[in-house]
């Protein structure tokens, strides 16, 4: 059987967006603004929980965006189930196959052992935005997206 499956890098199917937290001023437990995710901690199975909100959000995650922590603990990943803000602790990866992004998520999940070895730092682990794209995905070999 013919394996049909391509390797590219996370960068060259994705747009990586880096999370940066806002002032705490802007943040609050009242559901006003954005739900604010700063993390892992925030994450369930699938999906976050949010535990507070931001009224002037500096960095937004869209509806189906893959979360991954990129600090303590590095790898961990979930779906944004609506548009978010997201602080220093978390990317969002934009697949632009909109529907197809449980794919990348699943991918991701599975290695998310051999992601947060790539962490690096004396405090805590962390991965930088450089790192992210560079990850090697699958994708199927589907003309009408490559």
């Amino acid at each position: 059987m013919k394996n049909n499956w391509l390797y590219k890098k996370l960068g060259e199917i994705c747009e990586v967006v880096m999370g940066q937290s806002p002032s705490s001023a802007y943040y609050n437990v009242e559901k006003n603004g954005l739900p604010f995710y700063q993390g892992k901690a925030e994450f369930g199975d699938i999906y976050p929980t949010p535990r507070k909100w931001c009224t002037k959000p500096l960095k937004i995650a869209e509806e189906n965006d893959i979360l991954i922590s990129v600090r303590a603990p590095v790898g961990p990943v979930n779906i944004c189930k609506e548009t978010s803000c997201i602080g220093r602790g978390l990317a969002a990866i934009r697949y632009p196959f909109r529907d197809s992004h449980k794919f990348i998520f699943y991918y991701l999940r599975s290695i998310e052992s051999k992601i947060s070895k790539i962490g690096t730092g004396s405090t805590f682990s962390a991965i930088s935005k450089s790192q992210i794209p560079n990850l090697k995905s699958q994708i199927s070999n589907l003309k009408s997206q490559i």
